[in-house]
């Protein structure tokens, strides 16, 4: 009869996090993992086919995570500190996971995957940002929102860039008539 194991789909990802974040993507191995929860790697198999799946339900785990911090931040501050808010939000995880980012990127059936959730986030976010937008603006300016959300994306997930080099022309955009 076979073992049952509590929580181990939650084990499984926690250990891969812990390689994830100390010794970067190319550490991480299926084996690697089963070893440290002494479980068999057909085991690990059973949850995620394959070492980038494994990865990505690290980075989906605490994307979702990151999503909650997001959803959490109330409409009715300024839409500067909104922004700036979601910006360190973004650039948080992308520099945690950058380099299993990009090794996922690359991998052609996961444009698609990524393209999708591009779309998904870039509508929550226009979603949020439109709230915290006077309504005069809004209306003037429909595209605002969505434009703002795209650069946040964008530029929250360069490591090159910091918030203080793109605030100029965020607060352009935002000033009020």
């Amino acid at each position: 009869m076979p073992k049952i194991i509590e929580n181990l789909k939650e084990n499984i990802l926690a250990e891969a996090r812990h390689i994830l974040n100390t010794e970067g993507y190319p550490a991480l191995t299926v084996r690697r993992v089963a070893g440290a929860l002494n479980i068999g790697v057909g085991t690990i198999y059973n949850y995620f086919p394959s070492k980038l799946e494994l990865a990505a339900g690290v980075l989906e785990e605490d994307w979702n995570a990151g999503l909650r911090e997001f959803r959490q931040i109330p409409v009715n501050i300024s839409t500067e500190v909104a922004l700036e808010t979601l910006f360190h939000i973004i650039r948080e995880f992308s520099l945690k996971y950058s380099s299993a980012w990009l090794r996922y990127a690359r991998h052609a059936d996961n444009r698609s995957l990524l393209s999708h959730y591009h779309a998904v986030l870039l509508q929550e976010l226009t979603d949020y940002i439109s709230q915290t937008l006077p309504k005069e603006q809004l209306e003037e300016e429909p595209y605002l929102p969505r434009f703002l959300g795209e650069l946040v994306l964008r530029f929250g997930a360069d490591e090159r860039t910091d918030y203080e080099r793109i605030r100029p022309g965020l607060e352009k955009l935002l000033k009020r008539k």
